[in-house]
């Protein structure tokens, strides 16, 4: 457990610090593949208002769903708000689930394909998480129940862990690990198939993949916050989750009303469009 990086003329709050760092990371991976990827190559100028559009969903996201989590002790005590609100941690489904309303609106807005951006930007999801989630280790948050195993951690005692004297599941660590070898396999599969993705394929990929990790991954957290009768409130999402990505992966969702790609209204992306056209008849 290390909250505070020393770099010697500065300190970096280590939670913060990793989530930029996964921010960074997962644009990075963006750019990548869309660069790299004959079937995307899709405008820069749309890929970077995009991603603007998706930080600022997963950041209001992922603080809004803290709140909601600390409503039972608002309710008990209304002076927690404003601390809550302002100074809380994140909770990552809440921001998922931000940065794909907020990237669904952009989308819609300029008529961009969903399919193709949304296969595109889920490769980032367990890129930057697997960073996430170290920054959650080396602050001693999101922490496991006590084990007798030998992977158990023992947390210097602090304000998240006051009595700090056994072993505890690093649930953080079970979690980057697996961020980082199913973005692996993604990311495998993504450039084997180079001439044909599934209509959302990886989107459900993830969703499925990670849903259920997620909701196996919760009966061995430890840490206050867990929810409603016997599942945790990240266990009711996951099931949610995985539900919707199976639905994407059987159904046909590019032929609802809500997902129909709608008509470009975005300059890069007409010419895009058009770019195309010319190079599939040459």
């Amino acid at each position: 457990m290390m909250p505070m990086i020393d770099l010697g003329v500065i300190q970096l709050n280590a939670y913060w610090t990793m989530a930029i760092l996964g921010f960074i990371v997962g644009i990075a991976v963006i750019l990548f593949n869309n660069k790299h990827h004959p079937l995307y190559k899709l405008p820069l100028q749309d890929v970077i208002f995009l991603i603007l559009y998706i930080i600022v969903g997963v950041m209001l996201g992922a603080r809004l769903m803290f709140v909601i989590t600390y409503i039972p002790r608002i309710i008990q005590d209304p002076s927690l708000f404003l601390p809550v609100l302002l100074s809380g941690g994140l909770v990552f489904y809440g921001g998922l689930i931000g940065g794909v309303i907020m990237g669904f609106v952009y989308v819609k807005q300029y008529g961009l394909d969903p399919i193709r951006y949304a296969n595109l930007f889920i490769l980032a999801v367990p890129a930057g998480h697997a960073f996430g989630r170290v920054g959650c280790f080396m602050t001693g948050c999101c922490y496991g129940r006590p084990t007798d195993a030998w992977m158990g951690v023992v947390f210097p005692e602090g304000p998240v862990h006051p009595e700090a004297t056994e072993p505890l599941h690093p649930t953080q660590l079970y979690e980057t690990a697996f961020n980082i070898v199913l973005f692996i396999v993604m990311l495998g599969l993504f450039y084997k198939y180079r001439t044909r993705h599934k209509p959302y394929v990886f989107i459900a990929m993830y969703m499925i993949g990670y849903g259920l990790f997620r909701f196996i991954n919760e009966f061995f957290r430890g840490d206050l916050i867990r929810g409603i009768y016997i599942l945790s409130t990240s266990q009711w999402i996951s099931l949610f989750v995985v539900a919707f990505g199976v639905f994407l992966l059987i159904a046909k969702a590019e032929r609802l009303p809500l997902f129909k790609k709608t008509a470009p209204r975005s300059k890069s992306y007409r010419r895009h469009l058009e770019q195309k056209a010319v190079s599939d008849q040459n």
